[in-house]
Formats: C-alpha cells, structure tokens, sequence
C-alpha cells in the first residue's frame, strides 16, 4: 500500500536516546573487544617487573579510562560603577 503525500509510517518518529542500528551494532562490537582485549592487557601488565617501565605502560593505558582534564579557571571582571539607564531625547 504507497504512501500519500505528506503521509509517513512512523508519526512519533525514533524514541528520543533511541540509536541508529549500525551505531549500536559497531558500539557493541567494539566494547566486547576492548573488553577482551584488556583482559590480555592487564595479564601482560602485570607480568612487567621494571617498576618504572610498569607505570609508564600503566599511564599509556589509563587515557582511554579516565576522562580528559579540562582547565576550568576563569578570570571574572566585575565592575560595580554607576550605570545610567534610559532614553535621550
């Protein structure tokens, strides 16, 4: 049964949050990798004897964990001087 003009199949449209498939068939996917994979990883970590060579291989890792830094510091001026509000003639 065709469509009419200006008709659709799906009036509510996608649920809000609601992914595309391949999207959420690639994001699958990929967590079960890294899932496996960092099993293997962390077997191989700690198999590394060389403290210092240890915790270098530990601070590579540990930027796909930990969320990024951001500077949030900011320099705010304010200034308290008399404001004159109206209209001229």
């Amino acid at each position: 049964m065709p469509f009419k003009k200006g008709e659709i199949s799906n009036p509510k449209g996608r649920p809000k949050g609601k992914g595309n498939n391949t999207t959420e068939a690639v994001k699958a996917m990929v967590t079960e990798l890294v899932s496996k994979g960092m099993d293997q990883a962390l077997i191989k970590l700690n198999e590394i004897e060389d403290p210092d060579k240890y915790l270098n291989t530990l601070s590579k890792y540990i930027q796909f964990v930990l969320p990024k830094n951001i500077d949030l510091n900011t320099d705010i001026t304010i200034n308290k001087g008399p404001k004159r509000i109206g209209f001229e003639d």
